[in-house]
């Protein structure tokens, strides 16, 4: 399994008070986490719903891949 990044809120130098999310670490964000954030609160809920956004895609993956193996597993029982 790979690595898993930890996602921080942090606030960008220079900028009054504004906030970026980054990945400890380094790396480059998702798109949908790039921009700055008018508080480290909404930053945060940003981070989480995209955490849980990304947890459906997975399990909707992994629900399409157990249906694909049992369609598989009754054609070949009814070709047997």
């Amino acid at each position: 399994m790979a690595d898993k990044k930890e996602l921080k809120v942090t606030l960008v130098p220079n900028s009054g008070s504004m906030y970026e999310i980054y990945y400890v670490g380094g790396g480059e964000i998702p798109e949908a986490l790039k921009g700055m954030y008018t508080s480290e609160y909404i930053a945060n809920v940003r981070v989480i719903q995209h955490l849980m956004e990304e947890k459906v895609k997975l399990q909707e993956a992994a629900n399409r891949k157990r249906k694909s193996e049992r369609m598989d597993e009754l054609r070949e029982r009814d070709l047997a």
